[in-house]
C-alpha cells in the first residue's frame, strides 16, 4: 500500500499574506512527518494559498493532479474543504473521493461572512465525497440534519487513542477520592469555568477535603480570579502548558478526571482519560453519550449547569469503590472500543465497498 499525505499549514485563516505556522506547531508536525516517513508515508507539503483558506483546495488540487498523473491511485481522502476542487478532477481519473468529517459542524451556525463561507466549503465538500468518515455517530446525525448528506454514504470511525495512556500504572482502592484533573484548553468552551463554580458550590457546602490541578493553556489571571471568587483558591493548581510525558504523570496521579465541556464532537481527551483508568465527569453534549456509560465509567451532567456539576463531582468523592471501578471499567471499555488499527480497519472497510459501488 502506498500513502501520500498532503499537509497545508498556515498561521492564519485569511490574514495576508498567510504565511507558515508557529515555531512550537511547526516543530510538532516536522516531528510527525518524520515518524510517517518512517513508516512508509510520502509527504508532499502544499503551500497555503497566500489570500484566504477557502482558495486552499487550488493548490492541492495541483498537487493531486500530479500524483494522479503520475501513479495509481486509488482513493482520496480530504479533511475539511481542501479537496472539494479535486474530487472532480478524481472522478474523473477513476480515484474514489472521500472526506473525514471530525469537527463540531454546529458551531457553525450564525451569519459572520466567515462562517457563512466556512459552511458553504464544509457543505460542497462533503457533498463531493463519494464516502465520508465521522468520527462518531453524532458528527453523523449533524451531517444529515446541517448539510443534506445522504446517511449511505457516512460510515462512523471512530478515532483511537495513544496505547500509552493504557500504560498508566493501575491504580490500587483507595478509601477517600480527593484528587481531581481538568487538562485542555481553559476556557469557558471547556467548561473549566463551570468547574470553578461548581467545586465553589462543594466548597460552601463543607466539601474541601480535595485539590484539583489544571493542564493547560489559559489565562492565568482569569483563573485566578475565577477560582478567588468562588472561595476555592488554595485547593486549584494551574499548570500551565504540559508535554506528554507531564500529563501521564498528572493521569496517574489523578482519581477522578473533570472535562465539562460544552460541545464534543467525539471526546478525544475523554476517551484519553478513561484509557488511563479515570472515571470522567463530563456533559451530556455531542458524542459524549458514546464516549461515556452513565453510572458504569463516569457521570453525564448537563451543560453549563453548574449545580448538577457539583453533584456529579460530589458523588465521585462520596463513593470511593464505585469511583474506583469505574475507572477499571472505563479503561476495558477503551481498549476494546477505540484502537487505531480498528479505525484503520473500519476505514479500510468502508473504502472497499465504496470501490464495489456499495
Amino acid at each position: 500500500m502506498r500513502v501520500w499525505l498532503l499537509p497545508v499549514m498556515a498561521s492564519s485563516f485569511s490574514r495576508f499574506p498567510r504565511g507558515g505556522p508557529p515555531g512550537d506547531i511547526a516543530a510538532a508536525q516536522a516531528a510527525m512527518e518524520e515518524e510517517l516517513k518512517s513508516q512508509g508515508v510520502q509527504i508532499i507539503r502544499v503551500q497555503p494559498h497566500p489570500i484566504h483558506y477557502a482558495l486552499d483546495s487550488l493548490p492541492v488540487r495541483r498537487a493531486a493532479a500530479a500524483i494522479i498523473r503520475e501513479h495509481s491511485v486509488d482513493f482520496m481522502l480530504g479533511w475539511h474543504q481542501e479537496t472539494w476542487l479535486a474530487a472532480r478532477l478524481a472522478r474523473r481519473q477513476s480515484v474514489i473521493p472521500g472526506m473525514i468529517a471530525a469537527g463540531s459542524y454546529g458551531l457553525l451556525d450564525g451569519n459572520r461572512p466567515r462562517l457563512i463561507i466556512h459552511r458553504w466549503l464544509i457543505r460542497r465538500s462533503m457533498q463531493a465525497a463519494d464516502i465520508i468518515f465521522a468520527l462518531s455517530n453524532f458528527t453523523k446525525m449533524e451531517l444529515i440534519s446541517l448539510f443534506g448528506i445522504d446517511e449511505a454514504k457516512i460510515r462512523v470511525a471512530h478515532w483511537g487513542i495513544d496505547p500509552k495512556f493504557l500504560r498508566v500504572p493501575a491504580r490500587v482502592p483507595e478509601n477517600h477520592i480527593r484528587r481531581l484533573l481538568f487538562f485542555g484548553k481553559v476556557s469557558h468552551e471547556k467548561g473549566a469555568f463551570d468547574l470553578f463554580e461548581a467545586l465553589g458550590k462543594l466548597a460552601g457546602q463543607g466539601a474541601r477535603d480535595w485539590e484539583l490541578r489544571i493542564a493547560g493553556q489559559g489565562k492565568t489571571e482569569a483563573i485566578d480570579r475565577a477560582t478567588a471568587q468562588a472561595g476555592i483558591a488554595g485547593q486549584v493548581t494551574h499548570l500551565g502548558f504540559i508535554n506528554h510525558a507531564q500529563l501521564m504523570e498528572q493521569l496517574a496521579w489523578a482519581q477522578v478526571a473533570i472535562l465539562p465541556s460544552h460541545s464534543e464532537s467525539f471526546g478525544l481527551a475523554v476517551v484519553e482519560a478513561q484509557a488511563a483508568g479515570l472515571p470522567v465527569i463530563a456533559c451530556n453534549v455531542g458524542a459524549m453519550p458514546e464516549i461515556i456509560v452513565p453510572g458504569e465509567t463516569g457521570w453525564l451532567a448537563p451543560a453549563r449547569d453548574s449545580a448538577a456539576l457539583a453533584a456529579a463531582i460530589a458523588a465521585a468523592l462520596e463513593s470511593p469503590e464505585q469511583t474506583h471501578r469505574m475507572g477499571l471499567a472505563g479503561r476495558a471499555r477503551v481498549e476494546k472500543l477505540f484502537s487505531w488499527e480498528q479505525t484503520a480497519n473500519g476505514m479500510l472497510a468502508g473504502l472497499q465497498e465504496a470501490a464495489r459501488g456499495g
